[in-house]
């Protein structure tokens, strides 16, 4: 084992090494994109890795995926950046891929659909990830995905809805975490062992079967989300429903939510459990039988419940039933699966809200309800159920209309978890609506059961026999004698058992009377105090007494307005005192109590509002302190500006407050800086006539005034200097002047300050007297001709906007023509130059296209700025020469601007494409009996008005989904047209469908030398026979010319012509030659039929074929060609050399003799014109004469014409045969009528193609289906050379048919895959293509003569 690891700018070239097994490459920053092109020569290598950490530089999905070399593969990383692809990628090259890791950028994606990156996979592919690309359609990526381990996903800005169901049938491990999935999670994800659903946006529920089993880090994939339940992770789970079965030494643990990891579950008895299911099923090694209930302890969450492997009758040993007609069930051998119990109770359904192994809560509804209801009844007795049919459970509303009481009938009834079996109890359940606690009664056992001739009473375990019937145990047959009833005509009023022997009640407890319709008190005389009242079951005590049974004095306690104790406490009538409620006082706690009740000595309580009254030196709520008075201003304590402390009777006052009642306002400071005082009744200082401030702070100097106004009014006063700072344009020591631009006025002239303007001398200007004077041009007497201003200072004119010229007598033209013209000033326009336009010549001109020397075509308006057309409305392109759709073609089509009409993508048709075009590929028949049909192709998800007809006869019942059609057919034999029919379109495939039959007749019953195989029509020839039909001798299997046969005793020397095969390297045919006769086979031609079987499209495959050899064995030969843009069809030419050579297709066993040529065809990707067409490939045979026969020989005696013989193609058999036959040799050829189409055996028809036949020519068409992804078939096309030969013309020894030992077998392949031509390797029971791939490559244009035989 070689590895290689590099850090490198590019792929390197490894051509010439042959030994490395392993390469891992560091890619450096601003690699050699074109460097990938040798990938897919890394042909030897089962591990590769390839890294960088520049994503911004990146290669094309096409050298990684798409190349013309089978990669051998198995494990490929990249995290590499990978551009944008207009298609799906299908690692057609990698046959043997089991581990793939892609990490790589947002630009990964298909181009305007954004769908999943990829195809299909390869099935063996155990561990798939794919992050940091872009896709959405999550459904379809897992559809690709199905068969896969190990699948990630994430960070690949996945959106949308996670689909219902998921199809991951083998996935054990799915990463789906950051990206941007909404929704809830379906409940089909539970069947995956392990998944993560972190950072999306997904909302709703978490399914139980993840929530149960949170502790363990689980939560940790459910992070980043939106989850209303997460909180409850931690809480207990009541979500797990275990059951238990044993089979084949086995025990089964099934149910609902049972979590993920069988470690997890802890048994008595202990067990090693296994997951077999995820959520859903463990098994466990389990030999014995036992009817023990098992503990069954879940580690995490930490719950404990029972079950038992081998189901009992449920036992109920409790019944508790509230008055909301909530009853509830104690006992055993429940279930936890609510849906699987059904409980009748007095003709009421009691709908199931919970349950356990020992506890049952279901809520009675009206029987009307729950006929309506969606709950299912076991009836065992008709007297207790009616029976509802749906089958699922719902809640009924608690109906006040229910008629319930004591000893009523029950059935509780427990299925098990598979539905077979069914076990209940029957009991009584006893209904009091006055006991707000519930109706508990303890389930006792009857007497033998009663016989089965009785009720038994659960409360008191004793029988109410049936009529007829008596006794304890109801085991006496008596005459019945009726007992009282009461006014609803119940026997004991319904609260007893009548004796039938005697005619006597025996009432239940607490039931009194002949007729037991009385109700007994708990003491029957109440105690000599008082009576019982039997119709309510209570004492009526006399004044003096008090009790349930009158077992106690009666004593009155103080009244208030009627009220014991005022209404505010608590009579005991034992001693007639009152206990008073809280803050309540006296001894009819009628007063109200104070804080402090005694006011601490220094006042008394006025119990009438509950408040303290305290002496004229106390204070507070219960008189606890002293009063001490502050000072008072306006009758306002602390002037109402401070808050009294009435223990010191000081005043605290506010802020800005003063005095010792707080009336003073203070100053800003205390003081006034002893410069004055503080007059307190405003807050002011008064200053002396030296200072100023608001606290006096400052010392008070004089400016000069003017006008009565300090400083003027323009300038401001510094009473510590006594200075004026004067205004901007101001100057004086009072401010009164006004100051000139330039003081100086430059020296030029001089200021007056009363207006603040320069007057300058006779040379000088300017507002400071700072310029010379220098006069400008004139025009017209008027300087710079009116349209300007002059500069004295240049005598230059600056010209007015629009104005040019020295004078500016000019007109300016607009941005001077932005030099692309000539300005003529006289009138102010642009003389623009031949390339470009506009006012100022600003604009470039630009012709638009044109077509019919219109611009624009006619249909738009140029816009020669841009050269761009202005289209009108409904057209396009442009030149506006295209018609734009009338109606949105939307994705299955694009829209044909030449025409304006949509162009529908293969498989769609209608204005918008909307009507899908289906068609079928393979076909599972039936027998010639009858049965089941299951066609397979494409049918779309539309399916109205789907039939089906197969040889003219309905196939009923036909259900349609996007690749199958499923439908039952009467029986018949033979071979039959197929018209499916639906959404208004019908495809109708000749010659598709064969009946299976067991029986097929053998060619010429193998000449009586061999015994026919009637499963399929296949002769197997004795020992020195051959051909199809056993008519020819086999020669010896060595090479030499001649040999020996005895017939009638006599010994013959034959001898035997050499037979010479040649390849035809140009052309690509195969020619055999034997003396004077050529033969040659060749693939001529596909041809596109469409459903009338009319050709659509005639691809020729003459004369353009490029060759490859295989260096290794020389025998082996490839040929390829493209056929179009996509398509191209490749064969492979393989003698057999050493030894004939068996295999087994389609459950036929064939062989090709050793000298034989073995063909395979491929047809790779090929473009059909519409969905309904099909294709049919085409082989020629033909016979010639050759001049290389030996001048010596003479051959005179086998000259004879050609001839064909074409009987034996029959679509109704398994093989179809032709021979053409000439100077005594016969070309024979065999082929098999069956197709493996997308992965599935089906019949395929075979023709010949007559108007291209002759005696010496046969041109043979194979009629393939519609082939959407694969078409593979293999007609065991043989050709056989048999001489009807006589060694030596003149003699007149007996004549015998040789074979000479050349086969071709030809089978054939049509991918949508773009995969090469292959070696097919053929496996019992399944097809699988591993496809040969040759290094070295050369085109040639000679003849390659293979070895003579």
């Amino acid at each position: 084992m070689t590895i290689r690891e590099l850090f490198s700018k590019n792929l390197p070239d490894f051509t010439g090494f042959t030994n490395i097994t392993k390469f891992k490459l560091d890619l450096q920053n601003q690699f050699d994109e074109m460097s990938f092109n040798r990938f897919t020569n890394y042909t030897g290598i089962e591990e590769i890795e390839i890294t960088t950490r520049d994503f911004n530089s990146m290669t094309n999905q096409f050298y990684l995926f798409e190349g013309d070399n089978i990669m051998t593969v198995k494990k490929l990383k990249l995290k590499i950046g990978i551009q944008k692809t207009p298609q799906m990628s299908t690692f057609k090259n990698f046959p043997d891929l089991t581990d793939i890791e892609i990490i790589t950028s947002r630009d990964f994606s298909i181009i305007s659909t954004n769908s999943f990156q990829f195809k299909n996979v390869s099935s063996l592919i155990s561990n798939f990830r794919l992050s940091g690309s872009n896709f959405t359609n999550i459904e379809y990526a897992f559809s690709v995905l199905s068969n896969v381990t190990n699948i990630n996903l994430s960070d690949n800005l996945i959106g949308g809805y996670l689909p219902e169901i998921h199809n991951l049938n083998l996935t054990k491990n799915l990463d789906i975490s950051n990206n941007n999935l909404i929704g809830s999670i379906p409940q089909s994800y539970c069947s995956i062992s392990n998944v993560n659903f972190s950072n999306n946006s997904f909302t709703g529920l978490i399914p139980n079967c993840f929530i149960c089993f949170m502790k363990n880090n689980l939560e940790n994939n459910f992070l980043g989300n939106y989850f209303t339940n997460k909180d409850s992770a931690n809480s207990y789970c009541g979500a797990i429903e275990p059951s238990l079965r044993i089979g084949d030494g086995k025990i089964y643990m099934e149910g609902r939510n049972l979590g993920f990891n069988g470690s997890n579950i802890v048994t008595i008895p202990n067990l090693q459990w296994e997951m077999e299911i995820p959520s859903t099923r463990f098994s466990a090694s389990y030999t014995h039988s036992t009817n023990q209930p098992f503990s069954i302890f879940f580690q995490n969450p930490g719950v404990t419940l029972f079950a038992r492997a081998i189901q009992n009758n449920p036992v109920v040993s409790m019944v508790t039933v509230y008055p909301n007609y909530t009853v509830i069930f104690d006992g055993s051998d429940f279930t936890y699966d609510k849906n699987l119990i059904s409980i009748n109770i007095s003709n009421y359904y009691c709908n199931t809200i919970y349950s356990t192994f020992n506890r049952i809560e279901c809520v009675i509804s009206n029987s009307i309800e729950m006929a309506n209801s969606n709950s299912e009844i076991i009836i065992i007795d008709n007297s207790l159920a009616t029976t509802n049919e749906l089958g699922t459970a719902t809640t009924t509303a608690i109906d006040d209309s229910l008629v319930l009481g004591i000893n009523m009938k029950t059935y509780l009834a427990v299925k098990n978890l598979a539905g077979w079996q069914t076990l209940g109890v029957y009991l009584t359940v006893d209904y009091d609506p006055n006991l707000q606690n519930g109706t508990q009664i303890k389930v006792l056992k009857c007497p033998s059961g009663c016989s089965s001739r009785g009720l038994c009473i659960s409360r008191t375990g004793s029988c109410d026999c049936y009529e007829g019937y008596g006794g304890i145990d109801c085991s006496s047959i008596v005459i019945a004698l009726s007992c009282p009833t009461n006014d609803s005509s119940l026997v004991c009023s319904g609260s007893g058992m009548c004796d039938k022997s005697t005619g006597v009640c025996a009432c239940s407890d607490g039931r009194i009377g002949n007729d037991c319709s009385g109700i007994g008190c708990p003491v029957p005389n109440c105690n000599g105090n008082g009576n019982c009242d039997t119709t309510t079951g209570q004492c009526n005590c006399d004044p003096s007494h008090q009790g349930v049974s009158c077992e106690m004095n009666f004593v009155s306690c103080p009244m208030v307005n009627r009220l014991v104790c005022s209404g505010w406490g608590t009579c005991n009538n034992q001693t007639g005192t009152c206990t008073c409620d809280t803050n309540r006082v006296g001894i009819d706690c009628s007063g109200t109590a104070c804080p402090i009740s005694d006011c601490s000595g220094h006042g008394y309580c006025d119990t009438s509002i509950g408040k303290c009254n305290c002496d004229s030196s106390h204070q507070g709520a219960g008189c606890e302190m002293d009063l001490v008075s502050c000072p008072t201003s306006n009758k306002a304590i602390c002037s109402g500006w401070g808050t009294c402390n009435n223990q010191t009777g000081t005043c605290t006052c506010d802020t800005n407050r003063v005095g010792i009642d707080c009336s003073g306002i203070a100053c800003p400071i205390s003081d006034c800086s002893g410069h004055g005082y503080c007059d307190t009744s405003i807050g002011k200082c008064n200053c002396d006539s030296s200072h100023q401030g608001a606290g006096c702070e400052m010392d008070l100097v004089s400016c000069p005034t003017s006008n009565k106004a300090i400083c003027s009014g323009w300038g401001t006063c510094n009473n510590q200097t006594g200075t004026c700072t004067c205004d901007a344009n101001r100057v004086g020591i009072d401010c009164s002047g006004i100051a000139c631009p330039i003081s100086d006025c430059s020296g030029h002239g001089y200021c007056d300050t009363s207006i603040g303007k320069c007057n300058c001398d006779s040379s000088h200007q300017g507002a400071g007297c700072e310029m010379d004077l220098v006069s400008c041009p004139t025009s017209n007497k008027a300087i710079c001709s009116g349209f300007g201003s002059c500069n004295n200072q240049t005598g230059i004119c600056t010209c007015d906007t629009g104005s040019v010229g020295a004078d500016c007598s000019g007109i300016r033209c607009q941005s001077d023509c932005n030099g692309h013209g000539i300005c003529d000033t006289t009138v102010g326009k642009c003389s623009c130059d031949s390339s470009h336009q506009g006012t100022s010549c600003e604009l470039n001109y630009i012709a638009c296209p044109s077509k019919n020397n219109m611009e624009c075509s006619g249909f738009g308006s140029c816009n020669n700025q841009t050269g761009i057309c202005s289209c009108n409305e409904g057209t396009t392109y442009l030149d506006c020469s295209g018609i734009l759709c009338s109606v949105k073609c939307l994705n299955n089509g694009v829209c044909n601007y030449d025409v304006g009409k949509c162009k529908c993508t293969a498989n769609w048709k209608s204005d918008n494409c909307t009507t899908p075009i289906h068609y079928l590929s393979s076909i599972d028949p039936c027998t010639t009996s009858g049965g089941q049909v299951i066609i397979y192709g494409w049918f779309s998800n539309q399916h109205f008005g789907l039939t089906v007809t197969i040889g003219g006869i309905e196939c009923i019942n036909p259900l349609g989904s996007e690749n199958t059609v499923i439908c039952e057919l009467p029986g018949g034999s033979g071979t039959k047209d197929v018209n499916i029919t639906q959404n208004g379109s019908s495809f109708i495939g000749k010659n598709k469908f064969q009946y299976i039959s067991t029986v097929f007749k053998c060619p010429k019953d193998c000449s009586n030398h061999g015994i026919c195989d009637s499963s399929i029509g296949v002769c197997t020839c004795n020992s020195d026979y051959s051909g199809f039909d056993c008519s020819s001798l086999k020669p010896p299997p060595t090479s030499s010319t001649s040999t020996s046969t005895t017939t009638g005793g006599e010994t013959m020397n034959q001898e035997i012509p050499l037979s010479i095969t040649e390849i035809n390297l140009e052309t690509g045919a195969a020619a055999i030659s034997n003396q004077d006769v050529n033969y040659e086979i060749s693939i001529i031609s596909i041809v596109e039929l469409d459903y009338n079987g009319e050709v659509v499209k005639t691809n020729d495959l003459k004369k353009k074929w490029d060759i490859t050899i295989d260096p290794s064995t020389k025998n082996i030969y490839q040929f390829s060609q493209q056929i179009d843009q996509f398509s191209n069809i490749t064969y492979i030419i393989k003698e057999i050399v050493n030894s004939s050579k068996k295999y087994t297709f389609a459950g036929m066993n064939l062989e090709i003799d050793q000298g034989g040529l073995k063909i395979s065809v491929s047809i790779k990707n090929y473009q059909y014109e519409s969905a309904l067409n099909t294709l049919q490939l085409r082989f020629l045979s033909s016979a010639g004469e050759t001049s290389k026969i030996n001048s010596e020989e003479d051959n005179s005696c086998n000259q004879h014409e050609s001839e064909s013989d074409t009987s034996n193609i029959d679509p109704n058999l398994t093989l179809n045969y032709i021979s053409i036959s000439k100077n005594s040799k016969i070309l024979s050829g065999r082929f098999i009528n069956k197709v493996v189409s997308d992965g599935r055996s089906t019949f395929m028809s075979s023709e010949i193609v007559k108007d291209l036949s002759s005696s010496s020519t046969i041109v043979v068409g194979l009629n393939l289906p519609h082939c959407s992804n694969e078409c593979f078939i293999d007609p065991d096309f043989s050709v056989l050379v048999s001489p009807n030969f006589e060694p030596s013309c003149g003699n007149s020894e007996t004549k015998r048919n040789w074979v000479i030992p050349v086969a071709v077998v030809v089978p054939v392949v049509c991918i949508s895959l773009l995969t090469l031509g292959a070696i097919m390797i053929y496996r019992k029971h399944r097809y699988s293509i591993r496809l040969f791939t040759m290094k070295k490559s050369f085109s040639v244009k000679q003849r390659f003569k293979l070895r003579k035989f």
